[in-house]
């Protein structure tokens, strides 16, 4: 099961070297995928949960992302 971000376990160092150690090895790193936990420029989260026919609140289809 993923686990939601966790701010508190947050080494901002850590994404800093990461991109680092991207772009040494000759790759481009895209900035909008290596945001802060804090950061909610993205949402991450679907408006659906399991729970059985009908208790989906948005699309929760297999059509894609949710």
């Amino acid at each position: 099961m993923p686990e939601p971000p966790n701010p508190s376990r947050h080494d901002v160092g850590e994404l800093t070297r990461t991109q680092e150690m991207i772009a040494r090895a000759g790759f481009t790193v895209d900035d909008a995928l290596w945001l802060a936990p804090t950061d909610q420029s993205i949402l991450v989260a679907a408006g659906c949960e399991p729970g059985g026919e009908g208790t989906c609140t948005g699309d929760c289809s297999n059509t894609g992302p949710n």
